[in-house]
């Protein structure tokens, strides 16, 4: 995660705080349907920031889509709890799928993009890629 966070030790982040990179991963992670469970739960993603931080929309909506359940979207500790697992399950398998799109380059922008546009493109074109651009991106 700390190749993605901009800072004056990594001039090549892409993301100015962590909360940008876990609702990147965690829409990133319930695109591709990999949700995985923490191993060490430590301490709990608070809703909050992610509401401070503009987030709780898709904090929320995420949580909604995995459950299809509108209970999920209460106010009482056990929802609460949930959506905060179904966001770090989703947020632990976007970051494991982005970790390997990412392995051995130095500035992730580039790649970020073409995941991005790669996502983006089945919807647009009927799935039909033309041509694949990560060849052109220089691995390391």
């Amino acid at each position: 995660m700390t190749q993605l966070l901009l800072s004056e030790e990594n001039p090549v982040g892409v993301f100015r705080r962590k909360a940008d990179i876990l609702v990147f991963a965690a829409v990133y992670g319930f695109r591709q349907e990999a949700r995985r469970p923490l191993a060490d739960t430590g301490e709990p993603i608070r809703f909050e920031v992610f509401e401070r931080q503009g987030y709780g929309l898709v904090f929320n909506l995420i949580a909604l889509a995995a459950t299809e359940d509108a209970t999920t979207l209460g106010e009482s500790d056990s929802a609460v709890d949930l959506r905060s697992m179904i966001f770090e399950e989703y947020a632990n398998g976007g970051l494991e799928l982005l970790q390997q799109e990412l392995r051995g380059l130095s500035d992730p922008l580039g790649r970020l993009l073409l995941v991005i546009d790669r996502e983006r493109r089945p919807q647009e074109d009927g799935g039909n890629e033309e041509f694949d651009l990560s060849r052109f991106l220089p691995t390391g």
